[in-house]
Protein backbone atom coordinates (compact mmCIF):
# COMPACT_ATOMS: atom_id res chain seq x y z
CA UNK A 1 0.00 0.00 0.00
CA UNK A 2 0.79 3.54 -0.78
CA UNK A 3 -0.65 6.77 0.77
CA UNK A 4 0.53 10.13 -0.83
CA UNK A 5 -0.70 13.48 0.08
CA UNK A 6 -0.34 17.05 -2.04
CA UNK A 7 -1.78 20.20 -0.20
CA UNK A 8 -3.90 22.86 -1.74
CA UNK A 9 -3.00 26.57 -2.15
CA UNK A 10 -3.83 29.85 -1.57
CA UNK A 11 -2.76 32.12 -4.11
CA UNK A 12 -0.28 35.09 -2.21
CA UNK A 13 -1.08 37.40 -5.05
CA UNK A 14 -0.29 37.43 -9.29
CA UNK A 15 -2.60 34.80 -9.93
CA UNK A 16 -3.42 34.19 -13.15
CA UNK A 17 -0.02 35.73 -15.05
CA UNK A 18 0.72 31.73 -15.15
CA UNK A 19 -1.57 30.82 -17.75
CA UNK A 20 -0.57 29.98 -20.89
CA UNK A 21 -2.31 32.97 -23.03
CA UNK A 22 -0.99 35.53 -20.73
CA UNK A 23 2.82 34.21 -20.09
CA UNK A 24 3.30 33.37 -24.10
CA UNK A 25 3.17 37.29 -24.32
CA UNK A 26 4.47 38.47 -21.19
CA UNK A 27 5.75 36.12 -18.91
CA UNK A 28 4.22 34.66 -15.79
CA UNK A 29 5.19 35.86 -11.82
CA UNK A 30 3.33 34.94 -9.03
CA UNK A 31 3.28 33.40 -5.36
CA UNK A 32 1.11 30.90 -3.55
CA UNK A 33 1.44 29.46 -0.37
CA UNK A 34 0.46 25.81 0.36
CA UNK A 35 -1.89 24.96 3.34
CA UNK A 36 -2.64 22.01 5.89
CA UNK A 37 -5.60 20.48 3.23
CA UNK A 38 -4.47 17.68 1.23
CA UNK A 39 -5.24 15.67 -1.48
CA UNK A 40 -5.33 12.35 -0.51
CA UNK A 41 -4.63 9.11 -2.94
CA UNK A 42 -4.13 5.52 -1.34
CA UNK A 43 -3.46 2.54 -3.57
CA UNK A 44 -3.23 -0.93 -3.10
CA UNK A 45 -2.72 -4.36 -4.74
CA UNK A 46 -5.58 -6.29 -5.56
CA UNK A 47 -5.62 -10.15 -4.90
CA UNK A 48 -7.58 -10.63 -7.85
CA UNK A 49 -6.38 -8.60 -11.51
CA UNK A 50 -10.07 -6.25 -11.45
CA UNK A 51 -9.20 -2.30 -10.57
CA UNK A 52 -10.75 -0.81 -8.16
CA UNK A 53 -11.10 2.98 -8.84
CA UNK A 54 -13.13 5.27 -6.05
CA UNK A 55 -12.33 8.75 -6.58
CA UNK A 56 -15.10 11.60 -4.73
CA UNK A 57 -18.24 10.68 -5.52
CA UNK A 58 -17.92 7.76 -8.42
CA UNK A 59 -16.69 3.89 -7.81
CA UNK A 60 -16.39 1.83 -10.62
CA UNK A 61 -15.01 -1.82 -10.89
CA UNK A 62 -12.62 -2.51 -14.25
CA UNK A 63 -10.92 -5.54 -15.86
CA UNK A 64 -8.45 -3.15 -17.45
CA UNK A 65 -7.70 0.42 -16.95
CA UNK A 66 -8.25 1.47 -20.40
CA UNK A 67 -11.82 0.71 -19.67
CA UNK A 68 -12.42 3.10 -17.08
CA UNK A 69 -15.20 6.22 -17.87
CA UNK A 70 -13.15 8.62 -16.50
CA UNK A 71 -11.12 10.68 -19.21
CA UNK A 72 -8.67 12.10 -16.18
CA UNK A 73 -8.12 8.80 -14.76
CA UNK A 74 -7.40 7.08 -18.39
CA UNK A 75 -4.88 9.93 -19.21
CA UNK A 76 -2.94 9.33 -16.19
CA UNK A 77 -2.69 5.43 -16.50
CA UNK A 78 -1.69 5.91 -19.72
CA UNK A 79 1.17 8.41 -19.07
CA UNK A 80 2.36 6.26 -16.52
CA UNK A 81 2.31 3.09 -18.94
CA UNK A 82 1.27 1.06 -15.85
CA UNK A 83 2.57 -2.79 -15.54
CA UNK A 84 0.16 -3.95 -12.35
CA UNK A 85 -2.33 -6.54 -12.23
CA UNK A 86 -5.30 -5.38 -10.05
CA UNK A 87 -5.41 -2.30 -7.72
CA UNK A 88 -7.61 0.03 -5.51
CA UNK A 89 -7.20 3.18 -6.22
CA UNK A 90 -9.24 5.95 -4.07
CA UNK A 91 -9.24 9.57 -3.77
CA UNK A 92 -9.73 12.02 -0.24
CA UNK A 93 -10.09 15.17 -0.34
CA UNK A 94 -10.05 17.48 2.82
CA UNK A 95 -11.83 20.21 0.69
CA UNK A 96 -14.54 20.22 -2.33
CA UNK A 97 -13.36 19.93 -5.50
CA UNK A 98 -14.02 23.27 -7.66
CA UNK A 99 -13.48 25.71 -4.76
CA UNK A 100 -10.23 27.64 -5.85
CA UNK A 101 -7.50 25.98 -4.06
CA UNK A 102 -5.99 24.25 -6.60
CA UNK A 103 -7.25 20.54 -6.03
CA UNK A 104 -7.31 19.50 -9.12
CA UNK A 105 -3.64 20.25 -9.41
CA UNK A 106 -3.38 18.62 -6.18
CA UNK A 107 -5.02 15.26 -7.01
CA UNK A 108 -2.98 14.90 -10.45
CA UNK A 109 -0.09 14.80 -9.08
CA UNK A 110 -0.53 12.40 -5.95
CA UNK A 111 -2.32 10.00 -8.11
CA UNK A 112 1.58 10.32 -10.28
CA UNK A 113 3.31 9.75 -7.66
CA UNK A 114 1.53 6.93 -5.69
CA UNK A 115 1.19 5.10 -9.00
CA UNK A 116 4.73 5.69 -10.14
CA UNK A 117 5.80 2.40 -7.92
CA UNK A 118 3.76 0.43 -10.58
CA UNK A 119 5.43 1.79 -13.11
CA UNK A 120 8.99 2.72 -14.23
CA UNK A 121 8.98 6.21 -13.08
CA UNK A 122 10.27 8.26 -10.11
CA UNK A 123 9.21 11.84 -10.13
CA UNK A 124 11.48 14.88 -8.85
CA UNK A 125 9.09 17.32 -7.65
CA UNK A 126 10.23 19.66 -11.14
CA UNK A 127 9.06 16.78 -13.31
CA UNK A 128 5.73 15.59 -10.89
CA UNK A 129 4.59 19.42 -11.41
CA UNK A 130 5.26 20.14 -15.41
CA UNK A 131 3.74 16.13 -15.92
CA UNK A 132 0.85 17.06 -14.41
CA UNK A 133 0.59 20.56 -15.43
CA UNK A 134 1.11 18.34 -19.43
CA UNK A 135 -2.14 15.96 -18.91
CA UNK A 136 -4.30 18.90 -17.44
CA UNK A 137 -3.80 21.34 -19.82
CA UNK A 138 -2.12 19.68 -23.12
CA UNK A 139 -4.09 16.08 -23.16
CA UNK A 140 -6.89 16.91 -21.17
CA UNK A 141 -7.79 20.69 -22.70
CA UNK A 142 -8.24 22.33 -19.43
CA UNK A 143 -7.68 25.77 -19.15
CA UNK A 144 -5.04 26.23 -16.59
CA UNK A 145 -1.75 27.66 -15.54
CA UNK A 146 0.57 25.90 -13.62
CA UNK A 147 0.59 27.53 -10.15
CA UNK A 148 -1.16 24.50 -9.35
CA UNK A 149 0.86 21.57 -10.35
CA UNK A 150 3.73 23.43 -9.01
CA UNK A 151 2.23 24.25 -5.56
CA UNK A 152 1.40 20.69 -4.93
CA UNK A 153 5.00 19.15 -5.79
CA UNK A 154 6.76 21.69 -4.07
CA UNK A 155 4.91 23.06 -1.40
CA UNK A 156 5.88 25.97 0.99
CA UNK A 157 5.12 29.65 -0.14
CA UNK A 158 6.98 30.08 -3.42
CA UNK A 159 7.19 32.72 -6.08
CA UNK A 160 7.01 31.32 -9.47
CA UNK A 161 8.53 33.38 -12.47
CA UNK A 162 7.51 31.79 -16.00
CA UNK A 163 9.02 32.79 -18.84
CA UNK A 164 7.49 32.92 -22.58
CA UNK A 165 8.76 29.69 -23.38
CA UNK A 166 6.79 28.10 -20.35
CA UNK A 167 10.35 27.81 -18.34
CA UNK A 168 9.54 28.09 -14.42
CA UNK A 169 12.18 28.97 -11.81
CA UNK A 170 10.69 28.51 -8.30
CA UNK A 171 11.89 30.35 -5.73
CA UNK A 172 11.24 31.02 -1.66
CA UNK A 173 10.28 34.36 -0.24
CA UNK A 174 12.56 36.68 1.57
CA UNK A 175 10.41 36.39 4.68
CA UNK A 176 11.96 36.73 8.39
CA UNK A 177 9.62 33.93 10.57
CA UNK A 178 7.91 36.47 12.37
CA UNK A 179 6.08 38.15 9.50
CA UNK A 180 5.31 34.86 8.64
CA UNK A 181 3.72 33.83 11.41
CA UNK A 182 1.77 36.99 11.49
CA UNK A 183 0.13 36.80 7.83
CA UNK A 184 -0.65 33.11 8.33
CA UNK A 185 -2.63 34.77 11.82
CA UNK A 186 -4.02 37.60 10.21
CA UNK A 187 -5.40 35.08 6.76
CA UNK A 188 -8.93 33.39 7.32
CA UNK A 189 -10.76 31.75 4.94
CA UNK A 190 -14.59 30.81 4.14
CA UNK A 191 -16.33 28.89 1.47
CA UNK A 192 -19.11 30.71 0.09
CA UNK A 193 -20.93 27.44 -0.23
CA UNK A 194 -20.70 28.23 -4.42
CA UNK A 195 -18.82 26.34 -6.81
CA UNK A 196 -18.08 26.82 -10.24
CA UNK A 197 -15.09 24.60 -12.39
CA UNK A 198 -11.81 26.60 -12.64
CA UNK A 199 -11.91 25.53 -16.20
CA UNK A 200 -15.20 27.20 -16.68
CA UNK A 201 -14.06 30.35 -15.23
CA UNK A 202 -10.66 30.68 -17.02
CA UNK A 203 -12.55 29.18 -20.68
CA UNK A 204 -14.64 32.95 -20.28
CA UNK A 205 -11.39 34.55 -19.67
CA UNK A 206 -9.87 33.03 -22.30
CA UNK A 207 -12.42 34.08 -24.53
CA UNK A 208 -12.95 37.50 -23.23
CA UNK A 209 -8.56 37.40 -24.19
CA UNK A 210 -9.70 37.95 -27.50
CA UNK A 211 -10.06 41.28 -26.88
CA UNK A 212 -6.36 41.46 -26.62
CA UNK A 213 -4.52 44.76 -25.79
CA UNK A 214 -6.99 45.82 -22.99
CA UNK A 215 -6.79 42.41 -21.35
CA UNK A 216 -3.03 41.60 -21.33
CA UNK A 217 -3.30 45.27 -20.17
CA UNK A 218 -5.32 44.05 -16.82
CA UNK A 219 -3.33 41.31 -16.37
CA UNK A 220 -0.39 43.52 -16.31
CA UNK A 221 -2.09 45.07 -13.48
CA UNK A 222 -2.71 41.77 -11.38
CA UNK A 223 0.97 41.48 -12.02
CA UNK A 224 2.23 44.67 -10.78
CA UNK A 225 0.58 44.46 -7.54
CA UNK A 226 1.76 41.15 -7.32
CA UNK A 227 4.97 42.84 -7.43
CA UNK A 228 4.33 45.50 -4.85
CA UNK A 229 2.81 42.42 -2.62
CA UNK A 230 5.96 40.48 -2.79
CA UNK A 231 8.48 43.76 -2.10
CA UNK A 232 6.22 44.28 0.99
CA UNK A 233 5.93 40.82 2.43
CA UNK A 234 9.98 41.02 1.99
CA UNK A 235 10.05 44.26 3.99
CA UNK A 236 8.04 42.74 6.35
CA UNK A 237 4.96 45.13 6.17
CA UNK A 238 2.81 42.46 6.58
CA UNK A 239 -0.55 44.88 6.97
CA UNK A 240 -0.11 46.94 3.68
CA UNK A 241 -1.03 43.34 2.12
CA UNK A 242 -4.59 43.82 2.82
CA UNK A 243 -4.99 47.23 1.25
CA UNK A 244 -3.31 45.25 -1.71
CA UNK A 245 -5.33 42.46 -1.43
CA UNK A 246 -8.30 44.98 -2.29
CA UNK A 247 -6.42 46.30 -5.08
CA UNK A 248 -6.23 43.18 -6.70
CA UNK A 249 -9.57 42.19 -6.07
CA UNK A 250 -10.74 45.48 -7.55
CA UNK A 251 -8.57 44.80 -10.87
CA UNK A 252 -9.37 40.86 -10.85
CA UNK A 253 -13.40 41.92 -10.91
CA UNK A 254 -12.99 44.16 -13.71
CA UNK A 255 -11.48 41.27 -16.03
CA UNK A 256 -14.43 38.97 -16.21
CA UNK A 257 -18.17 39.22 -15.57
CA UNK A 258 -18.07 35.81 -14.29
CA UNK A 259 -15.61 36.91 -11.70
CA UNK A 260 -18.14 37.03 -8.84
CA UNK A 261 -21.53 37.37 -7.92
CA UNK A 262 -23.98 39.49 -5.69
CA UNK A 263 -23.92 37.08 -2.74
CA UNK A 264 -20.04 37.41 -2.81
CA UNK A 265 -20.20 41.09 -3.41
CA UNK A 266 -22.77 41.15 -0.10
CA UNK A 267 -20.23 39.16 1.69
CA UNK A 268 -16.90 41.13 0.78
CA UNK A 269 -18.89 44.15 1.98
CA UNK A 270 -19.68 42.76 5.18
CA UNK A 271 -16.14 41.24 6.05
CA UNK A 272 -14.93 44.90 5.28
CA UNK A 273 -17.43 46.67 7.45
CA UNK A 274 -16.49 44.33 10.22
CA UNK A 275 -12.63 44.84 10.14
CA UNK A 276 -11.25 42.82 7.29
CA UNK A 277 -8.45 45.19 5.16
CA UNK A 278 -9.16 43.70 2.03
CA UNK A 279 -9.28 39.82 0.20
CA UNK A 280 -10.68 37.80 -2.64
CA UNK A 281 -12.12 35.03 -4.24
CA UNK A 282 -9.29 32.36 -4.28
CA UNK A 283 -8.38 30.82 -7.53
CA UNK A 284 -10.25 31.45 -10.70
CA UNK A 285 -13.47 33.11 -9.30
CA UNK A 286 -17.18 32.66 -9.24
CA UNK A 287 -17.36 31.10 -6.31
CA UNK A 288 -15.15 28.51 -3.88
CA UNK A 289 -13.18 30.06 -1.03
CA UNK A 290 -12.64 33.58 0.03
CA UNK A 291 -9.67 35.06 1.29
CA UNK A 292 -9.75 37.44 3.93
CA UNK A 293 -6.79 39.72 5.50
CA UNK A 294 -8.84 40.68 8.83
CA UNK A 295 -6.21 41.82 12.30
CA UNK A 296 -6.71 39.56 14.66
CA UNK A 297 -8.37 41.31 17.22
CA UNK A 298 -11.87 41.30 14.59
CA UNK A 299 -11.26 37.84 13.51
CA UNK A 300 -14.50 36.81 15.75
CA UNK A 301 -16.59 39.93 14.32
CA UNK A 302 -15.93 38.90 10.47
CA UNK A 303 -16.74 35.05 11.16
CA UNK A 304 -19.67 35.75 13.05
CA UNK A 305 -21.43 38.15 10.72
CA UNK A 306 -19.85 35.91 7.59
CA UNK A 307 -21.71 32.91 8.81
CA UNK A 308 -25.04 34.68 9.34
CA UNK A 309 -24.85 35.11 5.48
CA UNK A 310 -24.65 31.57 5.06
CA UNK A 311 -20.39 31.29 4.79
CA UNK A 312 -18.19 28.58 6.49
CA UNK A 313 -14.74 29.43 8.37
CA UNK A 314 -12.41 27.37 7.47
CA UNK A 315 -9.12 27.33 9.53
CA UNK A 316 -6.07 26.48 8.35
CA UNK A 317 -1.96 26.81 8.67
CA UNK A 318 1.00 26.94 6.11
CA UNK A 319 1.76 23.95 5.24
CA UNK A 320 5.90 22.96 5.25
CA UNK A 321 6.00 20.47 2.91
CA UNK A 322 4.77 19.22 -0.88
CA UNK A 323 3.96 16.00 -2.12
CA UNK A 324 4.87 13.06 0.25
CA UNK A 325 4.57 10.04 0.32
CA UNK A 326 3.19 9.19 4.22
CA UNK A 327 2.80 5.47 4.89
CA UNK A 328 4.12 3.10 2.25
CA UNK A 329 3.83 -0.77 3.18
Amino acid sequence: MRIVRSPVRVSIGGGGTDLPIYCEEKGGDLMFATINKYVYIVVNQNLDDKYSISLENAFEEVNKLDNSSDKYVRTIFEKLDLDAEGLSISSISDVPSGTGLGSSGSFTVSMLKALEEYSSKNYGKRELAETAFQIENEELGKSCGKQDQYAAAFGRLKRLEISKNQEVSVSELDIDKSDLNKLQESLMLFYTDERRYSDEVLEDQKKEMKEKERKLKKMDEIKNIGHQIRRELEKGNIDIYGKLLDMHWAAKKKFSKGMTNPSIDEMYSCAKKNGAIGGKIVGAGGGGFLMLYVPVEDHYKVKENLENLGAKHMSFKFSQEGCEVVYED
